[in-house]
């Protein structure tokens, strides 16, 4: 798989870096001199300006092999947004992107920790532990940060999971009456570039969570809500067909990286 690299720290991009949305509107001029105006989504953009300091020899050289593979703005790869949530329908568990035991029973409009009714009451009545997962094409060599609210009326376990192929990561949490973020942070090291994050619940057991995020990097951000759009773009491309390095020293490269969706 094609993807823009994670630098040695884990992350995608450093601070500061630039997002920027381009939009644009239709006009249609009637014959009266009125305008019908409406949004024309096929030519909505989004786009990258990464500034890049003090890279390593090595760093600089995964990005720029991913730009000769690609042969500068000629070929896609994968973009995972540094600004952004990896999951689709972060606060809707009846989409299809949602993967659910077949003993969970599901309710919505549930208060969140934020303020709103975003949360659901997710209740396993199985004899066994059922979980709710999300899985994406992405490298398994990269660190994700796995994250979501949880609460339960009756303390109880509660386990959040990364799975790569056969390969798989679970940390347990005691989750009680009180709203707290659950986190995991893992990389499953190289094998099958496709990663699954989910919440395993024990039988029984009734909890109410809110705001799924998955990020390319170490910790958990601020949480970001996502719908049939998240932070993924399989499609992206380099906004130019030269790739300019600025060399401080040994083993400190400088350079100004633009991704285009």
């Amino acid at each position: 798989m094609l993807a823009f690299p994670q630098l040695n720290s884990g992350a995608i991009a450093q601070a500061p870096f630039h997002r920027i949305r381009t939009t644009r509107t239709a006009a249609n001029r009637m014959a009266d001199g009125s305008e019908v105006r409406g949004p024309d989504s096929s030519a909505a953009r989004l786009a990258w300006e990464v500034q890049l300091a003090d890279l390593s020899d090595d760093e600089l050289g995964r990005i720029a092999a991913l730009f000769d593979a690609v042969e500068g703005r000629v070929g896609r790869f994968l973009f995972l947004d540094p600004a952004g949530n990896l999951l689709q329908w972060s606060e809707d568990l009846s989409r299809n992107c949602w993967q659910k035991g077949a003993m969970l029973q599901f309710a919505a409009g549930v208060a969140d920790p934020l303020g709103g009714t975003g949360a659901a009451r997710v209740t396993n009545a199985g004899q066994s532990a059922q979980d709710v997962a999300q899985a994406l094409a992405a490298p398994a060599t990269f660190v994700y940060c796995f994250s979501v609210y949880a609460r339960a009326a009756a303390p109880c376990a509660v386990s959040l999971a990364m799975v790569s192929g056969a390969v798989r990561q679970v940390t347990e949490h005691a989750v009680g009456p009180t709203w707290q973020r659950l986190t995991l942070t893992w990389s499953a090291g190289g094998g099958v570039d496709q990663m699954s994050f989910g919440v395993e619940l024990p039988a029984g057991a009734s909890v109410e969570l809110f705001g799924f995020q998955s990020e390319a990097q170490p910790a958990a951000s601020s949480y970001r809500k996502t719908s049939d759009t998240s932070g993924v773009f399989s499609a992206a491309r380099f906004a130019g067909d030269e790739f300019a390095v600025l060399t401080e020293g040994p083993g400190r490269h400088g350079a100004v990286v633009r991704v285009m969706a």
